[in-house]
This record gives C-alpha cells, structure tokens and sequence, in this order.
C-alpha cells in the first residue's frame, strides 16, 4: 500500500472553549435588555398618568370664571370690529387670489414664449441642415472631395476572386510574394 493511499489527517481539530459561541452572554444580555424595556414602559405609563390626572387637591385659580358660558348677546363694539376684520380679510383674500391670477398668466406667458423661441430655433436648424435650402447655395465640402483624391481606384481593373485551395498560389501569397520578396 502506498503513502499516498494513507489518510493524511487522522484526528479532527476541535474547538478550544475560547472559540466557542458564548451563549451565556447572549442569553445575559437578552435578559438585561428585557428589563431595561420593561423599566421603560413602566416610567413612559407613569409620566403619561401624571400629565392626564389632576392631583386631588388641584383649585381653579379663578372659580367665579368657572360657569361661563360664551352666548350671543346683544352686538357690541367687539363684534363691530370683529365685522371690520372679517372685511379687511376678506379684501386681503381676493387680493391674494388676484395676484396668484397675475403669476399664473405671466408664468403661462413666459412658458408660451419658450415654446415660440424653441420653435423658431428648430426651424432655423433644420434650415441650416438642408443644403438645398439654403441662401448661398455653397455646399460644405469634405476635406477629401479634393480632386486629387478623386476616383483614384476607378482605372485600376478589378481582380476576380476565385478561391484557391493551396495557399502558395493564393492571391495573398501572390501579392506577398511580389511586395516584399523580389
């Protein structure tokens, strides 16, 4: 049998008690966790019962205040000026809504303007785009529409591709040969 047949590993490696999980000091902190909840809810339900109940011995500073009731009485200068504010608002009132008008109109204008200019720059550029349209008549030409540059390729004939199984007589080898050979 071989050494290489052998098992290489014949004890398994365990955990030391440091590497453990700790559930001890989960379960601990849970536990603490819980009561500071607990001591919480009971000090938020407490101070909640102090705000809502009146302390038994609680007096009204002003008793003789104590059984009045608001009732329409006979109109009075209070009323009068309550009548003169009611007005002021309401003329402050369509004031406010006559300028929210005057925003909204001048803000639809400023928008229909917009919409005009960004029309008439379309239009522009698309007059511009098109060559037959335009005033001069001069057309852009390209930097190769030189007549140097012009049907360099037509006299030259057009070799018939024909496919060559061998490729020593290719058309490629051909050309190899005769550029950089002789």
């Amino acid at each position: 049998v071989s050494a290489k047949d052998q098992p290489g590993n014949l004890t398994l490696k365990t955990r030391k008690a440091a590497q453990g999980p700790q559930t001890s000091d989960r379960s601990e902190f849970r536990l603490q966790l819980e009561a500071k909840e607990k001591k919480a809810l009971a000090d938020r339900k407490k101070a909640e019962a102090t705000l809502t109940a009146l302390p038994p011995d609680y007096e009204n500073p002003f008793p003789e205040d104590a059984d009045d009731v608001d009732a329409p009485g006979p109109p009075s200068e209070a009323s009068s000026d309550e009548d003169d504010d009611s007005d002021e608002e309401e003329a402050l009132l369509r004031e406010l809504e006559k300028i929210k008008k005057e925003r909204i109109q001048e803000e639809q204008a400023k928008q229909a303007e917009e919409e005009k200019k960004r029309q008439a720059e379309q239009q522009e550029r698309m007059l511009r785009a098109n060559p037959l349209l335009m005033a001069d008549g001069a057309v852009k030409r390209r930097w190769d529409d030189e007549v140097v540059f012009r049907n360099q390729a037509k006299n030259q004939p057009k070799a018939k591709r024909q496919f060559v199984n061998d490729p020593v007589r290719s058309e490629f080898h051909k050309k190899f040969l005769s550029k950089y050979i002789r």
